[in-house]
């Protein structure tokens, strides 16, 4: 099995209070070259690590880590939104496997990000 991984910080606020145009145009080519990259890797499986700031957890009730086994987005900050493609049974094994390794896994059936 092949793998690649790719690390890019996110930008949420691009579009509502941008920097000055040079940062912009940094930023704008940098996510540029990512898509290229990772389309030139074709991959069948994408995992997405993401920050903790998701509208559907509350901050008091956070857990460390979470998978989510189905997901939605909400479309915030003009995002797409709607139901996101999360292959259920292979997103089960990977939790299965993570717990199995002593993490402290939670896991999400209708994760919202």
């Amino acid at each position: 099995m092949n793998a690649y991984l790719h690390c890019l910080s996110h930008t949420p606020l691009v579009g509502y209070v941008d920097p000055e145009q040079a940062v912009l145009d940094e930023v704008n080519g940098t996510i540029a070259d990512a898509r290229a990259r990772i389309a030139a890797f074709d991959p069948e499986l994408v995992v997405l690590f993401a920050p903790d700031h998701y509208n559907g957890f509350f901050y008091d009730v956070m857990p460390p880590f979470c998978l989510g086994i189905g997901a939605t987005a909400i479309g915030d900050f003009s995002s797409a939104s709607g139901v996101l493609p999360v292959p259920t049974a292979l997103a089960e094994a990977c939790a299965h496997a993570v717990m199995k390794e002593g993490i402290d896994l939670a896991v999400s059936y209708c994760m919202q990000v």
